[in-house]
């Protein structure tokens, strides 16, 4: 297989923008449902939170499911499938391309997802799926330790030379 970090990046950066309230996320949603079968025989509606189903619907695109293991919209489950696929790394120092897991509201249960884009010093920036109340695709700006985040994936992508891997720590 030969995708790179960098492959996955567009992808998700040719979705910042689209949003629940425009409905114009839809093609993510579609794109997720469209891969068979679907985790638990959940099909994700246009009303779900849908940040995994965004970062899943990446490997989809890119015919690369297996670099993650599997694809799933629930985010606890889905560690769980990063683990088995041995590309679970905890909380360390991610590098781009990399999958951020986050506990946004504290409670012991991992509930959003994203994918790293950069890498500066102790900032990372991440594109996200479902993001805030809009439901939009955007990017975050984040420690690479703050204490939402649970911790990284890191998919084993084809190696590649661009600015993508170029980071500042």
């Amino acid at each position: 297989m030969n995708i790179t970090a960098g492959d996955a990046l567009n992808v998700m950066r040719g979705w910042i923008g689209l949003s629940r309230p425009e409905q114009t996320h839809h093609s993510i949603i579609d794109i997720y449902n469209s891969y068979k079968p679907l985790p638990l025989d959940y099909t994700v509606t246009y009303q779900d939170a849908y940040c995994d189903a965004t970062v899943s619907a990446v490997f989809i695109k890119l015919d690369a499911v297996s670099l993650i293991g599997g694809i799933e919209c629930g985010v606890w489950r889905h560690i769980e499938i990063f683990r088995k696929k041995g590309i679970w790394k905890g909380r360390v120092r991610p590098l781009p391309g990399w999958i951020v897991t986050y506990d946004m509201d504290r409670d012991g249960v991992p509930d959003h997802i994203g994918l790293v884009e950069t890498v500066d010093r102790n900032i990372i920036i991440v594109i996200e799926g479902n993001m805030g109340e809009e439901g939009i695709v955007g990017r975050r700006c984040i420690e690479w330790d703050d204490r939402r985040i649970c911790g990284y994936a890191a998919p084993t992508y084809s190696s590649e030379k661009d600015e993508t891997h170029d980071e500042h720590r």
